[in-house]
């Protein structure tokens, strides 16, 4: 499962994958060259039907994921490092 992407939903061709970015900080802006530098959270969620979790707790804070389980879950490559955008 871990190299699989999850199946579509019904009457799509894709899964969707949303994608949540928030500014944490501006570091450093220089006008003349057109350079801005920030620290980003970026969150990424998705459905996986082929997962079933229980014992789950009102309180999403608790429910916790083994890093053994995690290593057998897919999850979407992520280019971490982004250097210059026009």
């Amino acid at each position: 499962m871990k190299g699989i992407p999850p199946p579509p939903l019904d009457g799509q061709l894709r899964t969707p994958l949303a994608v949540d970015v928030d500014i944490l900080t501006i570091l450093e802006i220089v006008e003349v060259d057109d350079v801005i530098s920030l620290q980003l959270e970026v969150r990424m969620t998705w459905v996986d039907r082929r997962l079933t979790m229980t014992d789950l707790h009102e309180d999403f804070n608790v429910n916790i994921i083994t890093s053994e389980v995690r290593e057998r879950i897919w999850m979407p490559q992520v280019t971490r490092k982004l250097e210059h955008m026009e």
